[in-house]
């Protein structure tokens, strides 16, 4: 394993671990919109957008630049 896979494995452990010890309904105000749901879902709803942002940021990182050529 290497070593991204080790420390995204043991973020995942973590998520976990916190989601089960915060089973308490919070009172949540979101774009406008007020609703109550478990702490739980607040932070796997978290976690969803972090691991979304950091797959964009390694698409983006991988995609060339437009403007740059390189002559051998």
């Amino acid at each position: 394993m290497t070593y991204r896979k080790v420390l995204a494995v043991l973020l995942l452990l973590l998520l976990v671990v916190f989601v089960v010890m915060n089973l308490d309904t919070a009172r949540v105000w979101c774009f406008g919109v007020k609703s109550e749901m478990p702490i739980a879902v607040l932070v796997l709803l978290s976690g969803l957008l972090g691991f979304g942002a950091g797959l964009l940021l390694a698409y983006v990182r991988k995609q060339p630049k437009k403007g740059s050529t390189t002559t051998p």
